[in-house]
């Protein structure tokens, strides 16, 4: 019963201990030290990609450098259209009034030859008669005639040469002796043809004037239209690989078409 009695004790002595006044709290510890950083998170994937966007349309340049439509007739073809058009209805006019004076001619020559046999009854060629004065009235009329078609040709040569001339710098006639050109008896003569490709597209200047073309450019049309390429007598070829792209009688029978 002693080791029992001191247990008792003890518990006792505990118990009062634990019920006394508490004493003063002590003072606060100092923080911490900061603890290392930790290693960084790996990547996240990569995002989808955007769509792409509407790519932007690409502008046209015009012919020689201006703007618009790619197949549109250059200013100049028009203009230089316009002006032979002109210069062709005068020749037409001027030929037209040089056959009139010439069929007049003749028959105030056929008149006068009537006139002069009813008067002197003279007849007779070779004797200086009637028939002789007529003969001689008929070679005046063709001389006259033709003087006056050749008239009409070369004011429209030295015309229509001042049309590309002006344009681009290239003659269709030759007109390099300055003036209207004589042949051997003093009369007047044609102007020559300038046989030239001035644009290089296989077609000579002057037969690109005839067909109404530009011969400044190998694309008269547009730069969309190769002048080469086109076939202006519906022959079957094209105006590059043929030797005559005028309307011809060589051409196919079947591709006859009315060509001006």
């Amino acid at each position: 019963m002693k080791y029992g009695k001191i247990i008792i004790l003890v518990g006792l002595v505990a118990s009062i201990a634990a019920c006394g006044d508490v004493g003063p709290t002590g003072p606060e510890g100092s923080q911490g030290a900061i603890g290392t950083q930790g290693e960084q998170g790996e990547a996240g994937p990569q995002g989808l990609p955007g769509s792409p966007g509407t790519p932007g349309t690409e502008g046209t340049q015009g012919e020689d450098g201006k703007d618009g439509d790619i197949c549109a007739i250059p200013s100049d073809t028009i203009i230089m259209q316009y002006e032979w058009t002109q210069a062709e209805a005068y020749r037409h006019s001027c030929i037209n009034r040089a056959d009139s004076e010439y069929e007049d001619c003749i028959l105030s020559s056929q008149v006068n030859y009537h006139d002069c046999v009813e008067q002197t009854g003279a007849d007779g060629a070779g004797d200086g008669g009637c028939f002789d004065m007529a003969d001689e009235n008929y070679a005046d009329c063709n001389d006259y005639w033709q003087q006056d078609e050749n008239s009409c040709h070369n004011w429209y040569a030295k015309r229509v040469n001042k049309i590309p001339l002006r344009v681009c710098g290239i003659r269709i006639f030759d007109n390099s002796n300055g003036g209207l050109p004589l042949d051997e008896n003093g009369g007047i003569a044609s102007m020559m043809v300038v046989e030239e490709d001035f644009d290089g597209d296989g077609i000579s200047n002057w037969i690109e004037f005839w067909m109404g073309y530009n011969p400044c450019t190998p694309h008269s049309f547009g730069l969309c239209i190769d002048d080469a390429d086109l076939d202006y007598d519906a022959d079957g070829i094209p105006n590059g690989d043929d030797e005559f792209p005028l309307c011809n009688t060589d051409d196919p029978g079947e591709y006859v078409i009315d060509c001006v």
